[in-house]
């Protein structure tokens, strides 16, 4: 996906903003103009070093073969901005280059089909997925190429300025998209690509009782499974447990909520099926890097009773 799309959309996004306008900038290594293929070269706005310590979302350019010696720097950056915070997006190639930063290690990851075998020989500690669309884990977002690329793009708008920036973009910008960009259907639809039917009616019944207790007995049960033979299909087809799947979308419920709702801790820990805010604040806090309490302090201005 062009970087030049990529910046265009976010900086859209920012002009409708209800916080005014943020900086859109494209950083190289120097701060010197990048050469691209064909020989184009893009300015950049400036070096890596001279982006504040934390910025809210980074977007990595695609890449021509493969990261090294050149790409070090970058690599390095990239780890420091996801260790402070930062949300990482990468679309076709630019994965390469977020994998090489060592930032998906363990997780789940998608990258460009016809680059799927190198990936996997060069990174083996990924958890890829090459025929999912797109992913979602730890903060870091990957899609296949150009058109998941920009739904992940409007999708990421929306998590750093609410639906209603998002869908004016989308409908702006994307004439040709028509699909709704909510955050967690549009992360979810990337645990879907998987062909089998009877796991993807058990997906679709998480997501619609994620607010309720769920034991593992009793949802096989439901479709007439044993818990085992559950697990297994489960896990065959998204590469996730049915509690792993839950937990995670149970923690981008959570966090749309505490960004763009005003609401307490303890009340959006029971609205996605937690009784225990304790809990709940530990398996945030696993999922994203941050207390809960910490996105409600940054997202609206202070803390409210009830928060933790």
């Amino acid at each position: 996906m062009s970087i030049a799309l990529a910046k265009d959309l976010f900086w859209a996004a920012t002009l409708i903003a209800p916080a005014g306008p943020h900086r859109v900038l494209i950083a190289s290594t120097d701060g010197e103009p990048i050469c691209c293929g064909g020989n184009t070269y893009i300015d950049a706005d400036c070096g890596i070093d001279d982006l504040q310590d934390t910025v809210d979302l980074v977007w990595v350019a695609g890449v021509w073969g493969w990261p090294g010696q050149q790409t070090a720097a970058i690599e390095s950056w990239l780890a420091r901005a996801h260790d402070a915070g930062s949300l990482i997006g990468a679309a076709g190639t630019a994965t390469t280059l977020v994998a090489s930063a060592g930032i998906l290690d363990g997780r789940l990851a998608t990258t460009y089909p016809q680059a799927a075998a190198a990936f996997v020989e060069h990174f083996p500690a990924v958890n890829l997925e090459p025929t999912r669309a797109l992913t979602a884990a730890g903060g870091v977002f990957c899609a296949q190429g150009i058109n998941s690329g920009a739904d992940l793009a409007v999708s990421l708008i929306e998590r750093l300025h609410g639906p209603r920036v998002a869908a004016s973009v989308a409908d702006d910008y994307l004439v040709d998209f028509h699909r709704s960009y909510r955050v967690t259907q549009v992360e979810f639809d990337a645990a879907r690509y998987h062909g089998h039917a009877d796991i993807l009616d058990v997906q679709l019944w998480l997501e619609t009782h994620y607010d309720h207790p769920v034991q593992l007995s009793r949802l096989a049960a439901h479709f007439s499974m044993s818990p085992r033979t559950l697990t297994r299909r489960f896990h065959s087809a998204t590469g996730e447990l049915p509690t792993e799947y839950l937990t995670r979308l149970r923690m981008s419920v959570a966090d749309d909520l505490l960004r763009n709702h005003r609401l307490t801790v303890s009340e959006v820990a029971r609205r996605v099926g937690y009784t225990n805010t304790g809990a709940f604040s530990d398996a945030y806090l696993r999922a994203w890097g941050r207390r809960p309490s910490a996105i409600r302090t940054s997202a609206k201005g202070g803390n409210r009773a009830g928060d933790r």
